[in-house]
């Protein structure tokens, strides 16, 4: 059976539904469970309007983000919704979320011809083909079924993708070389393999380990490349300065931390040769393995210092070493 429902936040909803909502049992026990905790009410209100079941209808105008959701409600009232909706344009256009509940496949061809090439992530979380697994559905087809399984789903799922879309796919040390070969063979790029720690008391395996981690297995199209995370505002804090190529910070070239002695590392204990346009320069020199340290084969050019990773500590000077060997 096919069915389709709609959940809309209430600031898109036109107030005059709002008494006719207020009344819904199933829609208000819903969002009652929000609001109740161990028979507690929560003080999650807005405006100092309380919640009550059922609600007023001052608390769904002083709380526009709740979801309403048509599955509570009868065929009258959703047209007459959607009718309201329509009004500020096509609905295609305002739906900025799908969620399809059903058989996996089914689902997937379902999506073909509407959402062909328009996906940007695709995130699967599969049949990890163990029996320890307490799951509903079947979980340990024997490896030929379960990569056909994997194929006939990842197969429909690459047509949603987008040519710089990206798929990833979580899995364990049971099936993840037959489904990275698998992966392999669909994708034009492995990006990357992850691996994830997923629960640090391990859980049950067929064997006498007790594994604590998973895979996530990224693949994309040809033109895919991985972007950052947004920064928070206490990283950008980090990067106070910025160009035409991003933010930045200034740091000093002399190592911190452990190994920051010459003695931790000579190799890393050299010359700068700095002139008056602060263009720096390593000069030509040779490791002298006995006495443990460089031979300078040239001078400072006219114009120019020469700067050493010394600092001074405590009123005396320490020989410390630079972050990168030359």
């Amino acid at each position: 059976m096919l069915q389709t429902e709609w959940r809309v936040t209430l600031d898109r909803v036109p107030e005059a539904l709002y008494p006719e909502i207020a009344t819904n049992t199933a829609q208000c026990a819903e969002w009652g469970e929000l609001f109740t905790v161990d028979g507690v009410t929560d003080d999650l209100t807005n405006g100092n309007v309380a919640w009550s079941n059922p609600p007023s209808v001052a608390f769904l105008k002083t709380n526009p983000s709740l979801v309403l959701d048509t599955r509570h409600f009868d065929r009258d009232f959703t047209d007459r919704l959607l009718t309201a909706l329509s009004d500020a344009g096509p609905l295609d256009e305002q739906t900025d979320g799908l969620l399809v509940h059903g058989e996996n496949f089914q689902a997937l061809s379902l999506l073909q011809a509407r959402y062909q090439e328009q996906i940007k992530c695709i995130y699967i979380d599969p049949p990890y083909n163990t029996d320890s697994s307490a799951i509903l559905y079947k979980n340990d087809y024997k490896d030929s079924s379960w990569l056909w399984l994997m194929e006939s789903r990842l197969a429909l799922a690459k047509i949603l993708l987008l040519k710089n879309g990206i798929l990833c796919c979580a899995i364990d040390d049971e099936e993840v070389w037959r489904l990275r070969g698998l992966l392999r063979k669909m994708f034009e790029k492995e990006m990357v393999v992850a691996p994830v720690r997923s629960t640090p008391i391990g859980r049950t395996s067929r064997g006498k380990l007790s594994p604590t981690h998973e895979y996530a297995l990224f693949y994309s199209g040809e033109t895919a490349v991985p972007g950052s995370l947004v920064k928070t505002q206490k990283e950008k804090e980090r990067y106070p300065f910025s160009d035409e190529n991003g933010r930045y910070a200034w740091r000093n070239l002399l190592r911190t931390g452990t190994n920051d002695r010459r003695a931790d590392r000579p190799k890393l204990y050299y010359p700068i040769f700095v002139d008056d346009n602060d263009v720096l320069r390593i000069p030509k020199m040779e490791w002298g393995g006995q006495r443990g340290e460089y031979e300078i084969l040239e001078a400072p050019r006219k114009g120019e210092v020469v700067v050493w990773p010394i600092k001074e500590q405590n009123g005396r000077k320490v020989e410390k070493n630079w972050e990168r060997g030359w």
